[in-house]
């Protein structure tokens, strides 16, 4: 068995300071029955400063799998940051998995997405598909497909489809974000598509969270019609002060949205002072 102590590994870093164009990369990044212990794994990274990618394709696999250990670890898979930059004409998919394992006090994130000081996705298609099954995690955070706008960013006629999914997986004074988009400082969404889907089956305990598919909107706009949430949860069990909250909006007085979202929670099974929120708009 792989042991990994106080370690950084980066896996598929691409740091853009220029132009890239014409670029195809396809990277497959795997971690197979290891112990990460005190660690920081990074796989399938864009960090792009005052730069453009135009007409590239970008495919990035990553997985966690086999009876993993991760504690005191941080895990970043898929993980795009616009810094006054411009993605333009290209294609991203990113497809994350972490399977069979177990965490403890460890943070994973999963297909997240920074925009700010202006940077711009234009014409554009950004693919995420993200897996956690059969997950067993004690004091963990685990964010997937994350977009965050700030600084005057936007979103411009391009098509961003997200597809998260939580299977089999015990959450124990642990947080799980699904889908969130924030919008603020000007920052705004025009002739965009944004497809969003959740799902989670499992048991959620010991003043855990789970929050699905929640857009907040400050100083910001979305100007389109073709944004979709749709958030799932299937048979989960949620009991000792756990708080689920799903397809919650929040908007500031200044700013607009239209916005569809679908959200079914079917066979869950809530005690001991759980709470449960669905809908919620603020």
């Amino acid at each position: 068995m792989k042991q990994l102590f106080i370690l950084i590994l980066f896996f598929s870093l691409l740091k853009a300071e220029s132009s890239v164009t014409n670029i195809k990369l396809i990277e497959n990044n795997e971690i197979k029955n290891s112990n990460i212990d005190n660690s920081t794994i990074k796989q399938g990274i864009i960090d792009m400063n005052s730069s453009t990618i135009s007409d590239s394709t970008f495919t990035f696999t990553n997985s966690i799998t086999d009876n993993s250990k991760l504690k005191n670890s941080t895990i970043r898979q898929g993980y795009i940051k616009l810094n006054g930059a411009t993605i333009q004409n290209s294609l991203f998919n990113l497809k994350n998995t972490l399977k069979n394992s177990n965490i403890e006090g460890s943070t994973i994130d999963q297909s997240i997405i920074v925009l700010e000081n202006n940077a711009k996705i234009l014409d554009s298609n950004i693919s995420t598909d993200n897996l956690i099954d059969n997950l067993t995690s004690n004091n963990g955070i685990v964010v997937q497909a994350s977009i965050n706008m700030k600084s005057g960013s936007k979103i411009d006629k391009s098509k961003i489809t997200i597809t998260n999914s939580i299977k089999d997986t015990t959450l124990t004074n642990s947080s799980i974000f699904q889908a969130e988009l924030t919008l603020n400082q000007n920052s705004n969404i025009n002739g965009a598509t944004i497809i969003d889907k959740n799902s989670v089956t499992g048991s959620i305990t010991d003043s855990s969270s789970l929050i699905q598919g929640r857009i907040t909107i400050e100083e910001g706009k979305i100007l389109t019609h073709n944004i979709d949430v749709e958030s799932i949860a299937n048979n989960i069990t949620i009991d000792s002060s756990t708080t689920v909250n799903m397809c919650e909006t929040v908007v500031s007085e200044d700013s607009t949205g239209d916005i569809t979202k679908t959200c079914e929670d079917t066979d869950g099974t809530y005690s001991d002072g759980s709470t449960v929120t669905i809908g919620a708009t603020s």
